[in-house]
């Protein structure tokens, strides 16, 4: 070679240009089908974007709807953009998912904080109640435990709710059993909301007798409860009653005797009102300066002043037959009315 540039042809100059002009269309063109690409890709995200969030808040809206509130939650926990449409969505779910699990304190402590959000006051006021019921007394509310009944009651929607039910059926009666010996009217009540789902008619008589006792000022009151309470004797309530320091003297009265009369009871009432009386026994015994009933126990004092002590404990297995545990001597001691 010579060194010098060989100089192209006019037509191998004008091929190198078409070449050139191909080559630079072909870069044109690879990119636009690069931006078509990824312009398909993106319509196509933003369709399927679109499709689960119309999916998803189907999904929702029919469990809200069936009052499926898990469902519901799990539904809400796949939608991130709830926390900006609807904040306090998914902390409500989970509020009911709580109490669709029984956990009534944790479904109160929910929906506390939710204030006037849908229906959270309502509930808050209602799971609270219905959380209280684990620690029933005598002192529990009647009117807080019905309304706090019937507010589940009309939530009661699935299988769960129903448990849930059943249970608190099985609290208010708890809770009436422990108020019939001083709120007996309470207890009447409390009884009658559970009629139709729980076997409550026998402690419903008892109730509704021992009301009456105390709202009967008739001088044969007391003739007229032990005649009403006869039947239901066996009745645990009605047992307790029995015993109560309203009744026991009333109820004692007369003589019991064990099988082959070895031991008896005797007891005799001086003033039912006031409850007053005195008993006689050939069962073995201190010598005491006093003595006095107290819920089914015979309490003495074995000196004047002295701290008073249980001698004996009285259950009632039928209207005409009773036990005596004695403290004395740590025996059971089963007897008949041989005066019925």
């Amino acid at each position: 070679m010579d060194g010098t540039e060989k100089k192209m042809t006019p037509a191998e100059e004008l091929q190198t240009t078409k070449a050139d002009g191909a080559a630079l269309r072909e870069g044109k063109n690879r990119k636009k089908n690069i931006w078509r690409i990824v312009l398909i890709v993106i319509l196509a995200l933003i369709a399927a974007g679109a499709v689960y969030f119309i999916q998803a808040e189907a999904q929702l809206d029919a469990a809200l709807e069936a009052a499926s509130y898990p469902q519901a939650l799990a539904c809400a926990r796949r939608m991130p953009w709830l926390s900006f449409s609807d904040a306090h969505l998914t902390a409500y779910l989970e509020a009911h998912a709580a109490a669709a699990r029984g956990d009534y304190a944790g479904a109160a402590k929910g929906f506390e904080p939710l204030g006037g959000y849908r229906d959270s006051t309502e509930l808050y006021l209602a799971y609270a109640t219905v959380s209280r019921v684990d620690d029933l007394s005598f002192r529990a509310d009647a009117d807080e435990l019905l309304a706090g009944y019937e507010k589940l009651k009309e939530m009661a929607r699935d299988e769960s709710y129903e448990k849930n039910l059943a249970l608190y059926r099985e609290r208010i009666h708890k809770a009436a059993c422990e108020k019939m010996q001083e709120k007996p009217a309470d207890a009447l009540r409390l009884l009658q909301a559970i009629a139709g789902e729980t076997d409550v008619e026998e402690d419903m008589a008892v109730a509704q007798i021992i009301r009456n006792f105390f709202s009967d000022d008739r001088d044969t009151v007391y003739e007229d409860t032990l005649e009403a309470l006869r039947p239901y004797a066996c009745n645990e309530q009605a047992g307790k009653f029995l015993l109560s320091d309203h009744f026991i003297n009333v109820f004692l009265e007369g003589r019991w005797e064990t099988a082959g009369a070895d031991f008896y009871y005797e007891h005799m009432v001086f003033d039912a009102q006031e409850g007053t009386g005195q008993h006689l026994t050939n069962m073995p015994q201190p010598k005491a300066a006093a003595s006095q009933f107290s819920g089914g126990r015979l309490l003495v004092q074995y000196e004047e002043g002295g701290e008073p002590q249980t001698l004996y404990t009285f259950t009632v297995k039928d209207y005409d037959t009773i036990t005596i545990l004695n403290a004395y001597d740590g025996q059971v001691y089963t007897m008949r009315r041989v005066n019925a």
